[in-house]
């Protein structure tokens, strides 16, 4: 088949690549454009971040989901908490969620105060950052909102993906995020359901 010149990058596409052959040209593409050039556990992972972000919004937040121009994240942040209050009660079993908890407790929570992680996953956000502090320093927390800071996270680790601060606070180290976040979302459906 004929392959066709992109962008002017000097890649060429050809039809019946692998998957494989895909990653990495778009990996090539993307280091082309300047910045660090994403591991391959990194695509992987934010992928499967973003799918199950998909999923979860599809099932768990099927009326903000729809995306609106107008879309202000104080509603992603009420329906986040509305459907906690709803779908998971305070006693429900924690353990799905701990090793995800633990794992962005220590990241985003020194001995004193929050880390430069925490800084950087929550931006201009002061709303979700008050909630996510609130539940990381105290304890003990019910499920509920254990379940809720947890949502809050990934819903910040999923802007700041998709609107590009991922790209100026780095990628490399996100591979555990995305994976964290993957299994709270897919945990968050699974008590749902």
């Amino acid at each position: 088949p004929p392959s066709s010149e992109l962008g002017g990058s000097g890649l060429a596409w050809e039809a019946g690549m692998s998957v494989q052959e895909d990653v990495r040209e778009i990996s090539q593409r993307l280091n082309a454009l300047g910045g660090e050039q994403p591991e391959m556990e990194t695509l992987v992972m934010a992928g499967c971040f973003i799918l199950c972000w998909g999923k979860f919004e599809s099932i768990c937040l099927p009326t903000i989901g729809q995306a609106r121009p107008d879309q202000d994240p104080a509603r992603y942040q009420d329906s986040i908490g509305h459907f906690c209050a709803e779908s998971i009660q305070d006693d429900t079993d924690f353990t799905r969620f701990e090793p995800s908890f633990e794992h962005f407790r220590r990241r985003y929570r020194g001995p004193i105060k929050f880390t430069d992680h925490f800084t950087f996953l929550i931006g201009n956000d002061a709303r979700a950052g008050n909630v996510i502090d609130d539940i990381l320093e105290r304890e003990p927390n019910s499920t509920r909102e254990k379940v809720e800071a947890l949502l809050l996270i990934a819903y910040r680790l999923r802007g700041n993906l998709v609107h590009g601060l991922k790209w100026t606070s780095g990628l490399q180290d996100q591979v555990d995020n995305f994976t964290h976040a993957s299994r709270v979302l897919l945990g968050a459906i699974e008590q749902f359901r």
